[in-house]
């Protein structure tokens, strides 16, 4: 009997051995982002909102997200350009001053579809009367870098995805079907020079990344 339990053990052995040097190793790496998932922040502190200003554009540009990842991780260390001191957390909302007449930026973290995306919620004010609303889908994945030491270090990367225009101070209301991984906003215009704006989304994940699979409406 004990022959049989030891010979059984060295099979499963093998096999775990096998399927880590097939296939890598067996931890889910999604485990390392529930927090984010579920706050959207790291070890108890909100992401900063500058790394999500770094995906914006210019408006006046057509151009799709210059930068498109940014690590989350290194922002903790860097503390004096991403100085959480400048950082306010209402709920969902995250917002940092620019300074005197400079505006503000803030994000609302609405929550994650089951493929990954985490859907944000931006407000960008330049100093003026102007409330610029924005939709990102991001996600996260895990890598490995080199420091100026030249040792390896662990990296938590945000990645952009896809990036819609809501409209200037539009009142707009935001619905996830993290099931079926599908997003529907509907913006109502608020002043005069404003326009109203919809869509339905419907997103899959590939191993390229991810597409689009149903779209109704606009993005910009």
């Amino acid at each position: 009997m004990k022959k049989i339990v030891v010979f059984l053990s060295v099979v499963v052995l093998v096999f775990a051995v096998t399927k880590n040097m097939l296939y890598g190793k067996t931890s889910n790496k999604a485990d390392n982002f529930k927090e984010i998932y579920k706050s959207f922040t790291w070890k108890n502190k909100p992401i900063h909102p500058k790394l999500i200003e770094k995906f914006s554009g210019w408006y006046s540009d057509s151009a799709e997200p210059v930068v498109t990842s940014v690590d989350i991780l290194q922002s903790f260390k860097a503390r004096n350009e991403y100085d959480m001191e400048s950082v306010n957390k209402k709920g969902n909302t995250v917002c940092y001053n620019r300074g005197e007449r400079e505006g503000y930026f803030c994000y609302n973290y609405l929550g994650h579809l089951n493929n990954g995306l985490c859907v944000v919620q931006v407000f960008d004010n330049g100093g003026g009367s102007g409330v610029f609303g924005e939709l990102y889908f991001v996600y996260f994945t895990q890598d490995k870098a080199i420091n100026r030491e030249g040792k390896p270090y662990k990296r938590i990367l945000m990645n952009v995805a896809l990036r819609g225009i809501l409209g200037d101070r539009n009142d707009c209301s935001i619905h996830l079907n993290a099931k079926k991984n599908r997003v529907k906003f509907d913006c109502k215009k608020t002043i005069p020079s404003g326009e109203d704006r919809s869509a339905v989304l419907e997103f899959k994940k590939e191993k390229q990344g991810y597409v689009l699979i149903k779209k109704k409406g606009s993005l910009q």
